[in-house]
């Protein structure tokens, strides 16, 4: 059955995580794409892809200036790429 296998012929899973996003909330947006990862891991995904903007949403408008809003992306962001390893 090692043929039917499709790791064998070069090609990957990819899984596709659309989380609910809270705007402006990194943090909870993380723990719901960390979620998604996991979820993905255990149907043997070798890569999921995530929404542009999906740690702090789309409208943020002129909060994406504010440091505050850009620490906690950070913050969030660090948090998955521990999460993923």
């Amino acid at each position: 059955m090692e043929f039917f296998n499709f790791n064998n012929h070069g090609f990957i899973r990819v899984a596709v995580g659309i989380p609910t996003v809270r705007l402006a909330d990194p943090l909870a947006n993380a723990e719901r794409t960390i979620a998604l990862l996991e979820e993905a891991a255990e149907r043997h995904a070798t890569l999921t892809v995530f929404p542009e903007l999906g740690l702090s949403g789309y409208s943020c408008e002129d909060l994406f200036g504010q440091s505050a809003l850009l620490r906690a992306c950070l913050e969030a962001l660090a948090r998955i790429r521990e999460a993923s390893r």
